[in-house]
């Protein structure tokens, strides 16, 4: 297991989880299925550890590398090129100039990444941390995506997938699950 959740419980004012028990398997596509406010953002707040449970226990494969892109990632650029965005998360030249490759930024490396569309912005995002991270998890990737893009970003699902990766991702749009091994509906 890259992910297990057990027992599990979580509120506010109420619970919105009570006594859950979820496991994501490696190598593998995972999908968190619910409308909007079922609790889709906050369990996966809980699994990367930004929010602590009531009861129960999370546990991440311990040598795995986790990476995660909240929704609208767009919004948390700090870097002034694209470059420098993508080795910011890669951490060396090498990949950062890899992961350029595939997604066919070499004529965009150099510009702000404030002047790529949402849907670039948001590829240079789900893809640095495909390539550079074992378990990646995504809130809401499909959001505000065009057709196309939407179906690049789940080919590269796919793609990363085969080579290993585990990939967890929510949406509340019952097509978009259409990729998943696994799909946890939250209610």
């Amino acid at each position: 297991m890259a992910i297990s959740v057990r027992s599990l419980s979580f509120g506010y004012d109420k619970l919105i989880f009570d006594d859950i028990n979820v496991s994501f398997n490696e190598s593998s596509i995972s999908c968190i299925f619910g409308l909007n406010g079922s609790g889709k953002s906050t369990l996966i707040e809980l699994i990367i550890g930004n929010l602590k449970p009531i009861n129960g226990e999370i546990t991440v494969k311990i040598d795995a590398k986790l990476g995660v892109v909240l929704q609208f990632p767009e919004n948390l650029i700090f870097c002034n090129t694209v470059y420098d965005e993508i080795l910011s998360i890669a951490k060396s030249k090498y990949v950062a100039e890899q992961i350029i490759k595939k997604l066919n930024f070499d004529d965009l490396k150099g510009i702000n990444p404030h002047n790529l569309s949402d849907g670039q912005k948001r590829m240079m995002f789900i893809m640095s941390i495909l390539y550079c991270y074992d378990i990646c998890i995504f809130d809401e990737p499909f959001t505000s995506m065009d057709h196309e893009t939407k179906n690049n970003i789940k080919k590269m699902f796919k793609d990363f997938k085969n080579e290993g990766k585990t990939i967890v991702y929510t949406t509340n749009r019952r097509m978009d699950t259409d990729i998943a091994d696994f799909v946890l509906e939250i209610k």
